[in-house]
Formats: C-alpha cells, structure tokens, sequence
C-alpha cells in the first residue's frame, strides 16, 4: 500500500484536493453569501469534479514514472518502483484505466450541467500530461511550463463550473442588484499564477537536482542547456519576483482590515510562511553544491505553496 501512494505521489493528492475545497468554500463561497447568493453547484457534482481531477493528477503521476525508469534508476535509483515493485505493464494499465474513469467522472457533470466545452479541459489535460512524460519534459522550458500550467489550472476547476450555475438562477437578481463578481476572479487568478510561479520554481530546481541523470539521458532540461550557475541566477531571480509581488498584494491591497487598521495578522502571517521560506528556498538553491539541497529548497517551495492557499481561509 504504502508503495502505491509513493507511486501516485499521495500528499501531492491530497494538496490538490485541498486546493480544490479552499477555493469553492474558502474564496468563492463568501464572496458570493457577501453578494446574498449561494453556491449553485451540488456537492455531489462537486465531489466528482475533485475525483475526476485527482486521478488524472495521480495517472500522469505514474506515466511521469513510466517514461522515467532509466532516469530515476541515475538520479534516485533506491526510490525506483516499476521493475522493483511494480511492472511497467501494470502501471500503464493503472494509467489507462484511471485516466477513463476520470474522463467518466468529468463527462457526467459537464453533460448534466450543460457545460460540453469545459468538459474538454480534462481529455487535453490528461493528453499534456502524456506528452509532458513522454516528450516534453525532456525538451528545454516546455516541459517546465506545461506541468505548471497544470498546477495554475487547478484553482480555476471550481470557478469555472460553479458559476454559470450562479449566472443561471440568480441572473435577474444579479441584474437588478447591480452586483459584480469580478473579485472572484481576481482571487482565483492571484492564486493560480502564484500556484504556476511557485511550481515553475520547484520544477527548475528539481531538473537541477536531477542533472546527472537527465545529461546522461539526453535531456534538454534548463539546466543542462543554460548551465547549472545560470539555471540558479534565473531561479533567484524568480524567488526576489514572487517575495516582491506579495509583499506588494499585501501593501495595495491587504494593508488595512476591515476596521480600517493596519492589518498586521496578513503580514506577520506572509513574512512567516511565505516570504522567510521563500528566502530559505532561494539561498539553499544559490548556495547548493549537493543534491540534498535541491532537495531541501523543494521542500520549502511546497511548504510555501501550501500556505498560500491556507490564507485563503484568512483572507
């Protein structure tokens, strides 16, 4: 069991169901109670959705590993699975058969909510990540930005089939009340970018510390093609650009509370959990002369990733 959930990288799971959940009830929801609406989506379509995206996530999880056997075998040869634990058979008919069950999942509540065009979200998604594995991953930046992509995409799950239900049944009131929702958009974009930005991070980093094992593979990753010392410059670059625009939301935006004081719970809270991580992750990639660094820094930009969503619930 415990090999299964290595092989479907689980707390990567379980993040992206949790980012699913914040962004339908910890942004949406109380914009939309704040505005005298409520949610159209049932829960049981909803449910679906986060399935539906969680086994594509956990099948392109497998076929990373699929493609990967000769390169993890150079990189992290203990933490192989298939051909130890698993066979490459078995897992790509795992792959095949949780991608159909996803495509099921998202076909059933696109068709009952009319909603035929996102539905096609899924199989293109599922169709990236194939090619990500396959292909793109070892082709210079593609790869990087295409799972990152991906990563932004999942806030945008519950926005985009929520609200045409919303639209729907409450349009004379939306109407009439002269109401705008354009901060949920506004929400939901500052997360996915800042979702996309911190995974494009961590997937620059993880192709250093997997340089060895790519360069011997034929890869064309960004640190095999600008170099080592120049992948770190780009990278610090990003880490100073991410610090800086959060600390500009906070100044523009979050600065004052709701009473008209100075919000000093947002920032104590950025400064701890986003940007002194942020800082930490920056300086162990820069200063990194082993492979455990990278390692390390990766850690941090999850930690990072996972606390930026958790202030959504504080937002």
């Amino acid at each position: 069991m415990l090999s299964i959930f290595k092989l479907i990288r689980f707390p990567n799971l379980l993040l992206i169901t949790f980012t699913l959940v914040t962004m339908r009830y910890g942004v949406m929801q109380p914009i939309l109670i704040a505005n005298g609406l409520n949610l159209e989506l049932s829960s049981v379509y909803f449910a679906l959705l986060v399935a539906s995206v969680v086994l594509i996530a956990a099948s392109g999880y497998m076929i990373n590993d699929y493609f990967d056997v000769e390169t993890d075998t150079i990189n992290r040869p203990d933490k192989v699975l298939i051909g130890k634990v698993f066979t490459p058979n078995a897992v790509y008919n795992a792959y095949i058969v949780l991608n159909v069950l996803a495509l099921i999942l998202a076909f059933y509540v696109s068709y009952n909510l009319r909603l035929y065009k996102i539905f096609f979200i899924f199989p293109l998604t599922s169709g990236f990540l194939w090619f990500y594995s396959n292909t793109y991953k070892s082709q210079f930046l593609i790869g990087n930005i295409l799972v990152s992509a991906f990563t932004a995409l999942v806030p945008v799950i519950p926005v985009i089939y929520e609200l045409p239900s919303v639209y729907t049944k409450y349009k004379k009131f939306i109407v009439l009340e002269d109401l705008n929702l354009k901060s949920i958009y506004i929400v939901i974009a500052i997360f996915s970018l800042f979702a996309f930005v911190i995974n494009l991070i961590r997937e620059i980093t993880k192709d250093m510390e997997d340089y060895e094992g790519d360069k011997a593979t034929g890869c064309r990753t960004v640190p095999i093609v600008l170099g080592i010392k120049a992948s770190k410059i780009i990278v610090g670059i990003m880490h100073v650009f991410i610090i800086i625009t959060i600390l500009c939301i906070y100044k523009y935006f979050l600065l004052y509370n709701e009473m008209g004081k100075i919000d000093f719970m947002t920032m104590t809270y950025f400064i701890l959990f986003l940007c002194i991580p942020l800082a930490i992750s920056g300086y162990l990639i820069i200063s990194a002369k082993e492979r455990k660094n990278y390692s390390k820094a990766s850690a941090f930009l999850k930690f990072v990733l996972l606390f930026g969503i958790i202030y959504a619930w504080i937002l």
